[in-house]
């Protein structure tokens, strides 16, 4: 039978019937995670930046085209050997159009090509950030599953050890049993209390990370499915393609090498020879009427040779910035290299460590239920005495809590095993919600 999990996003309480309930399936709070996350959402506002560079920087090469005018009252000094206006005071008015246009400057291209380098950087940096949240709720997702069932196992214990209480004192009362198995009960259920209390907490915080994951609070209740079932190896070994894969993080190396190549190219294009085309077209008169008169204007145009010769050895220093900063980024490519060597490697046998943890667990819990039921019915017909008891029922607790934790286990071993293979974290995700249907 699907049993469901009432929480609160803002606080563990209890469903009641004017409180809107929402069924929060795997799949569902990965999509909030997508939707609502803050730092995913600011890894795609990222993009959005870096998008908007790659036509300023388009821009640079394009002409320019200024337009100057000013209005000005003048009066030229009397002593001068030819005041205009015979040294009275008169109205100037000058406007000027002047165009520019880049012929040649080395590394204007290339500033394009890094502006476009930093849009496929951010991208692969939000394909990151989306597998590291897809990763972080599903862990976040199933810990609330997992606090949920330690809770069930220790309310389950407490109705034992309750149970075994009444039997105590009945018997005590009948002069077949002692006072000391009574409280050895009783010191057994408040130390289950401390434990439960314990528990809850757990599940509290648990309930807080998968809202902070998902992006936030929200004052309805959620309906979490118990479930901690996951697609067997064999269908994993179907769906991952280890020929074809991505590792984002040495794609963002690569791009970021080829950036400083393109950098370097800039950097030297603005400490040599340039040529640039210019026109200039002015008026000058002294009526407003006759600003644009033919005989008040005047032109030129021609070509501008610019050749930068000292710069306090800046250029010499800079380049050598960018070849350290590039030697940085192919150490930091090597690096991630051999540490994806490594986690392929560790998450396949994580992987299945968690599987085999499985087998052995449900094989353990048959046999510690199986065991629970005798000791009970044992401690009633007075065969063994509660202490005997009690070591059932801890390991049958043991045994429940182990088998879920290794369910928990062998779920994140996937997330990681995903991650790690440079897998589509979306995959796991539907093949967790169709395993779970």
């Amino acid at each position: 039978m699907k049993r469901f999990f009432v929480l609160s996003m803002l606080f563990l309480s209890v469903a009641h019937a004017q409180a809107p309930v929402q069924d929060l399936s795997i799949h569902d709070a990965v999509q909030l995670a997508i939707e609502n996350n803050p730092s995913f959402r600011q890894s795609l506002e990222k993009i959005t930046q870096t998008e908007t560079e790659v036509p300023l920087a388009r821009a640079l090469i394009f002409p320019t085209l200024t337009a100057v005018g000013d209005a000005q009252r003048v009066k030229d000094a009397n002593l001068n050997q030819a005041p205009r206006f015979d040294g009275k005071p008169f109205n100037q008015y000058d406007a000027s159009l002047r165009l520019t246009q880049i012929v040649f400057q080395m590394g204007t291209l290339s500033g394009i090509s890094a502006a476009q380098k930093d849009v496929g950087i951010s991208k692969l940096n939000a394909q990151i950030s989306a597998r590291n949240l897809m990763s972080a709720t599903i862990q976040a997702y199933y810990q609330v599953v997992l606090s949920s069932r330690n809770i069930e196992t220790l309310l389950r214990q407490q109705r034992i050890v309750k149970e075994s209480l009444g039997v105590a004192q009945h018997r005590e009362r009948n002069g077949r049993g002692q006072l000391l198995d009574v409280l050895q009960v009783k010191t057994q259920l408040a130390l289950l209390d401390g434990q439960i209390a314990t528990a809850r907490n757990q599940l509290a915080i648990a309930v807080a990370n998968l809202a902070n994951t998902i992006g936030g609070t929200t004052k309805n209740l959620i309906r979490v499915k118990d479930h901690l079932e996951a697609p067997d190896i064999t269908e994993v070994d179907q769906d991952v393609d280890l020929k074809n894969y991505t590792i984002p993080e040495i794609e963002s190396d690569l791009l970021s090498i080829q950036r400083i190549d393109d950098q370097r190219q800039v950097m030297w294009g603005q400490n040599l020879p340039n040529i640039s085309l210019f026109g200039n077209y002015n008026f000058t008169n002294y009526k407003q009427s006759d600003l644009f008169d033919d005989s008040a204007n005047s032109w030129n145009f021609g070509l501008q040779l610019t050749i930068p010769l000292f710069s306090g050895l800046s250029t010499i220093y800079q380049n050598r910035s960018l070849l350290s900063q590039r030697l940085q980024l192919e150490f930091d490519k090597k690096n991630v290299e051999n540490q994806v060597a490594y986690q392929q490697i560790t998450s396949r046998k994580n992987l299945e460590t968690a599987k085999d943890s499985i087998v052995t667990g449900i094989d353990a819990l048959k046999l510690a239920e199986a065991s629970s039921n005798e000791a009970r019915r044992n401690f009633r017909n007075a065969t063994i005495d509660f202490v005997q008891l009690l070591t059932v029922e801890q390991s049958f607790v043991q045994a429940e809590q182990t088998l879920n934790a290794s369910r928990y286990n062998y779920i994140t071993a996937l997330a990681n095993y995903y991650a790690a293979s440079g897998q589509d974290m979306a995959k796991l995700v539907a093949l967790l919600e169709r395993t779970n249907k």
